[in-house]
C-alpha cells in the first residue's frame, strides 16, 4: 500500500475523498491514511482465487460502495480486482466507474499453464466489467486491447524508478561489507522486498539454518510488519 502515498495525496488536495478497502492480515494499510481522512474497510479477499473468504469480500465490497455513493472505483492485485468487479458490477448501471490497474499480469510469454488456464479467464470475463484497465507494460497492453473487453485499455510506462538515476552509481564492495559487518570473502545473498508472509524471506532464513554454513551471509532491504521477528 505504501506506492499509493502519492497517488491519494494528489486525490485528497485536489479536494477528492478516497476511501480504502484491504485485508490487513498480512500487510498493515499505512497509518498516514487514517491521518488524512481516509475511512479503512477490512474486507477478507484472500490471493487465491479459490478461497471462499472471496465470496464475502464480494459482498463486503458491494455493500461498502453501495452505501457510501463512490463515483470511482479503482481496484488493484488480481483476486481483489475480480472481487470488486464482481461486487460493482450491479451498480455499474447507477453510473459508478471501476478502473483496473494490472501490476503485470501472471500470464505472460513463458508463464506456466496453470497461470493461463487461472488467471487468463479471470481476466478475460472480468474485463466486461471494466470500464478502464490501465496497463504497465506493451506485452499485457497489446494482449488487452485484442483479447479484453474494457471500455478502454490504457499504457502506463511502468510503476519502477528512473533507472538513469542511478546508472553511473559507483559502490565500494570492501568498505561496505566492512560497515555491515561481513567478511570480504563470505557469500552474500539479497533479497529485496517488503517484509512480509508473501515476500517468503522466512523461507530462505529457514532453509539458510538447515545449511549451517557459516560463510553465508544473508541481507534484506525492505520494511514491513515481520521487521522484528525476522
Amino acid at each position: 500500500m505504501g506506492f499509493f502515498n502519492s497517488f491519494i495525496k494528489e486525490l485528497l488536495d485536489e479536494g477528492c475523498t478516497v476511501d480504502i478497502a484491504a485485508n490487513e492480515a498480512d500487510s498493515k494499510v499505512p497509518e498516514c491514511y487514517r491521518q488524512w481522512g481516509c475511512k479503512v474497510y477490512g474486507i477478507s479477499c484472500q490471493r487465491s482465487p479459490v478461497r471462499k473468504e472471496n465470496l464475502d469480500a464480494i459482498r463486503q465490497i458491494r455493500k461498502i460502495v453501495k452505501d457510501n455513493h463512490y463515483n470511482l472505483v479503482h481496484c488493484h492485485t488480481p483476486i481483489a480486482a475480480m472481487c470488486t468487479r464482481l461486487a460493482c458490477r450491479p451498480l455499474q448501471k447507477n453510473g459508478i466507474k471501476v478502473f483496473y490497474t494490472a501490476h503485470g499480469f501472471h500470464f505472460y510469454k513463458g508463464a506456466p499453464k496453470l497461470n493461463w488456464l487461472v488467471y487468463y479467464p479471470i481476466e478475460m470475463i472480468c474485463s466486461y466489467m471494466t470500464d478502464v484497465l490501465i496497463t504497465i507494460n506493451k506485452e499485457d497492453y497489446n494482449l488487452a486491447k485484442q483479447k479484453f473487453h474494457a471500455g478502454k485499455v490504457e499504457y502506463v510506462p511502468g510503476v519502477g524508478i528512473d533507472t538513469g538515476k542511478f546508472g553511473g552509481t559507483q559502490a565500494d564492495r570492501e568498505k561496505k561489507r566492512e560497515e555491515l559487518g561481513i567478511p570480504a570473502d563470505a557469500v552474500l545473498l539479497l533479497s529485496v522486498g517488503e517484509l512480509n508472509k508473501n515476500k517468503n524471506h522466512g523461507m530462505v532464513i529457514r532453509a539458510l539454518a538447515k545449511l549451517n554454513d557459516n560463510r553465508i551471509h544473508y541481507a534484506i532491504a525492505g520494511k514491513g510488519p515481520l521487521k522484528e521477528s525476522y
